[in-house]
């Protein structure tokens, strides 16, 4: 996967990759600020498993780095509890948690953690990430993400149509597996990524200018946002997209309705 993707920042070396305010990051800028990177984690994270706590678009290129490192990476909200937090590492058996990242210098700031007995290698062939679900029905589970899935799902996918000028909107948590869609469909396929504030989206004004701005054309929403937008005649911004999915719990038909009706030029699909 780390080659799929080495090989898509190579060939759009001077596009942009990641746009998130005041940084702007070309394919070829983000294919070296993670190889930097890599360098320090192979140096400094002695384990396979890494957790790391990191905004947009940090957490990005950290990600991505672990992947040239061979590390497995564990996702964690800001805001998560400790307690909580605490689990999700000693589950997962972090050998380290990364807090901080400096994109212009490569600095990370790395805690070394007891990852407790070590992790058998074959066990974790092949996996990208450790998701946690959310804990809503009790303990929160640790859900591994190969990364052939991830290629076979976003690279060149089969279930929307991609434009090469597609820019994509991310916003969600890094947690929440539809920050996978947001962060490597983009990646895999040489598009544009622009990160937004998860408050933004809820501003139709604010989310309105931003598509226009930075011509964001494909975006990911709960179903129950698309809903709440849709039927409060709040969604003028989601029709200027090329592209739309809705996804995580049951559509309502009449929201698809009124959508599909009034917004012809978006194409709408049932994630």
């Amino acid at each position: 996967m780390y080659e799929l993707i080495s090989d898509v920042c190579a060939v759009h070396a001077h596009k942009e990759a990641i746009v998130s305010g005041a940084v702007r990051l070309r394919f070829g800028a983000l294919l070296d600020r993670a190889r930097r990177i890599a360098a320090t984690l192979r140096m400094r994270a002695p384990g396979p498993v890494v957790g790391f706590c990191l905004p947009h678009p940090e957490a990005i290129v950290f990600m991505l780095a672990c992947l040239d490192a061979g590390k497995v990476f564990v996702p964690i909200d800001a805001g998560t509890a400790a307690t909580v937090r605490s689990g999700m590492l000693r589950t997962a058996r972090c050998c380290a948690l990364v807090e901080r990242l400096d994109l212009d210098t490569g600095e990370l700031g790395l805690t070394g953690l007891d990852a407790g007995a070590p992790v058998h290698t074959g066990a974790l062939d092949g996996v990208m990430s450790i998701m946690f679900t959310s804990g809503s029905t009790g303990q929160p589970k640790g859900v591994m993400v190969r990364r052939a899935s991830v290629c076979n799902l976003l690279h060149a996918p089969d279930f929307l149509p991609l434009d090469p000028r597609d820019v994509f909107a991310a916003y969600s948590s890094l947690s929440f597996d539809a920050s996978t869609f947001e962060i490597f469909t983009p990646l895999l396929n040489g598009n544009t990524l622009v990160v937004l504030d998860k408050r933004d989206v809820l501003d139709h004004a604010v989310l309105q200018s931003a598509i226009r701005r930075e011509r964001i054309s494909v975006m990911w929403m709960t179903a129950g946002l698309f809903n709440t937008l849709v039927l409060a005649d709040r969604w003028a911004a989601l029709a200027t997209l090329r592209t739309l999915l809705v996804g995580g719990e049951k559509v309502d038909p009449e929201a698809a309705r009124r959508f599909v009706d009034g917004a012809r030029g978006t194409a709408l699909f049932n994630g």
